[in-house]
């Protein structure tokens, strides 16, 4: 329960607000920009809300992390935020196309790929926040 409860609440609040700000970057920014220069504007703030929300994790979760831990979450996080978007393509696929290859297809786009290198740093942010949280090893008062 360690793992999954802190898993679970980064990603529902990201998947919340992914999908919030993926609705207005689909219905109001892509029209105008197109896909790609849409994506890109909307991660900076995708990226700053899950970063809080892995710091805010971690602060929560006190001492008793590992740097195992904290990864375990963040990839924990990522496969529930994989899965979640495999069964929003499966709800809302085009008709021609199987669910799995339109969440494929979406992927190997360039503001797919774009996407999925950020929610590569959702991830790494719950190991990144305990890291920075921690005080840094001093290697001279090993003894």
């Amino acid at each position: 329960m360690r793992l999954l409860a802190p898993a679970a609440i980064y990603f529902a609040i990201a998947f919340a607000a992914g999908f919030l700000l993926g609705t207005i970057r689909v219905l109001v920014l892509e029209p105008a920009v197109g896909p790609l220069a849409a994506t890109a504007a909307e991660l900076p703030f995708m990226l700053a809300l899950t970063w809080l929300v892995a710091r805010a994790i971690v602060r929560r979760a006190g001492a008793g992390w590992s740097s195992r831990h904290a990864l375990a979450v963040g990839l924990s996080a990522f496969v529930m935020l994989q899965a979640a978007e495999l069964i929003l393509a499966a709800i809302i696929a085009p008709s021609d196309q199987p669910p799995l290859a339109a969440f494929f297809a979406k992927l190997a786009a360039p503001e797919g790929q774009l996407g999925l290198a950020a929610q590569g740093l959702f991830a790494l942010f719950p190991l990144l926040a305990l890291r920075l949280r921690q005080p840094p090893h001093d290697a001279t008062h090993q003894r």
